[in-house]
């Protein structure tokens, strides 16, 4: 195993630290970051009608509006206190985390000048490749399976995009890399290279892996889709929180009404366009979810 406290990216090797970017010389090797963007794989994303990727597939929507919403929101919240990797999590499985994560990094990396890594941390039921519709590629897990080398695992930039994927690969150790402080170090490393990195997370029930995200995380960003957990859940879910680390909640399918108001408004009936996604909600932390 390498040094957890240090990870090599590229021809660069940077130290933990949550500083100013600098190898092992002391120098900020801007060049040397480039170098390690470009060479990393590319990957085509043409995801399915029902993935419901709309930040990609259907940016007029008003779902996708939403998203866009939530990203400047996000942006503004940096100037109250440092936020740069965004935990999204849920309940239980089926709220759409997967498919938030996935609409956010991708409105995220169409701001101007900004850097999104999309990291895949639910690896026990990974489906970000499901969602961006490709096929799944060595991730994570292999990655831990080869030794946790210090060159890091494989990085793909999606489209032409600013935005890379790390996937969650094909492991039986999800517990023992989560553990791991190679997983802290790997993410301060990341720090330097990207505005934002967005964190697929599992979910916060039945198991603690979510909670073993939350410690390298800035931010938590918790889903919630209406009718899927119940109540008793919703509640055991919220207590399992770091509540100082609660950005907010989004409250995933917003009711059919809210979308025909937008569309009337801009287009008119006669020019609506309609998303098979419904728009998300979002609450600030503390704000009654319902």
């Amino acid at each position: 195993m390498s040094n957890p406290t240090e990870v090599r990216l590229g021809q660069a090797e940077w130290s933990s630290g949550r500083g100013a970017a600098t190898n092992l010389e002391g120098e900020t090797p801007a060049k040397e970051l480039a170098t390690f963007l470009a060479s990393t794989s590319f990957v085509s994303a043409s995801p399915k009608a029902d993935s419901h990727l709309v930040a990609l597939t259907d940016e007029h929507c008003l779902a996708a509006e939403k998203f866009r919403m939530f990203s400047n929101r996000l942006a503004s919240m940096r100037s109250a206190h440092q936020l740069k990797v965004v935990q999204v999590v849920s309940s239980v499985v089926g709220e759409g985390k997967s498919t938030v994560s996935a609409n956010l990094a991708v409105t995220l990396a169409r701001r101007p000048g900004e850097h999104v890594l999309l990291l895949e941390g639910d690896m026990r039921r990974p489906s970000l490749s499901r969602v961006l519709g490709i096929k799944p590629p060595a991730g994570l897990g292999e990655w831990w399976d080869r030794g946790a080398p210090s060159s890091g695992p494989r990085l793909y930039r999606v489209n032409d995009l600013r935005l890379w994927l790390l996937p969650a690969g094909v492991t039986d150790c999800a517990g023992d890399i989560l553990l791991s402080p190679h997983i802290p170090a790997l993410l301060a490393s990341y720090t330097h290279l990207f505005d934002w990195i967005i964190v697929d997370s599992p979910p916060l029930l039945p198991l603690a892996d979510a909670a073993l995200w939350a410690r390298v995380a800035d931010g938590t960003l918790l889903v919630v889709r209406a009718g899927i957990p119940t109540k008793r859940l919703l509640q055991q879910g919220l207590e399992s929180l770091d509540k100082a680390k609660l950005i907010g909640v989004l409250m995933n399918e917003a009711p059919d009404r809210d979308r025909v108001k937008y569309y009337d408004q801009y287009y008119g009936p006669k020019g609506r366009r309609h998303s098979s996604h419904t728009a998300p909600e979002t609450k600030k932390a503390g704000q009654e979810t319902g």
